[in-house]
């Protein structure tokens, strides 16, 4: 199926058309992901998004359209999950440090060496990839206690993941512009003051 030729709402920025198309062309027709594209291109509510922070930093408006155009940025889950992942994550490290250890045992008593240095290195490095894993599992906002009364943890993800985006590159908290963007991109209302809870309660 061929994709349809985007529309872009008035005032669109060169930046922003160049990124959508470049998206769009790279996005499966039909799917949600190309139509979340589409609505954040043509929809006029994104008129007033770009005309508010052009004036702050020009050069930064086709970072918060990708970041709005991702799917699955950050993803929510409990601290039941957190911990069982860490979990996981600690006992992987403390596997290939054991294989090293072996390996390098194994080394001493050959009649010759079988594992370089670089190769054992390269095993104590994945497990420390995974030690930090295991305590990047724990951070928050990601993380919460109460994961089955968020009412709408997509919402939540993508306006935290907007949030800190748009206070790295314009230096400054917009919630009201990140419901917009986030009600474009979902197709359904996000409301500015669950942005203010997400961000502030996190």
């Amino acid at each position: 199926m061929r994709a349809p030729a985007l529309t872009f709402c008035r005032g669109t920025p060169d930046a922003v058309r160049e990124e959508a198309i470049k998206l769009y062309a790279e996005a499966k027709p039909g799917t949600h992901h190309a139509h979340r594209i589409e609505r954040l291109a043509s929809d006029d509510r994104m008129t007033g998004v770009w005309q508010k922070l052009k004036s702050r930093n020009a050069d930064a408006l086709a970072d918060v359209f990708r970041a709005a155009c991702t799917e699955n940025l950050k993803r929510t889950h409990s601290i039941k999950l957190a911990r069982r992942t860490a979990a996981s994550n600690f006992a992987q490290a403390a596997r290939l440090r054991r294989d090293a250890d072996l390996l390098r045992e194994y080394n001493e008593a050959a009649p010759r060496e079988f594992w370089s240095d670089v190769e054992l290195q390269c095993l104590r490095d994945a497990a420390d990839i995974y030690d930090c894993l295991a305590d990047r599992t724990m951070w928050k906002p990601w993380v919460v206690e109460r994961y089955s009364k968020i009412h709408d943890p997509q919402a939540r993800d993508l306006a935290l993941a907007l949030s800190g985006i748009v206070k790295y590159l314009f230096g400054k908290q917009f919630d009201p512009l990140v419901a917009e963007i986030a009600s474009v991109a979902l197709n359904r209302t996000v409301d500015e003051r669950n942005v203010k809870f997400w961000r502030t309660d996190s």
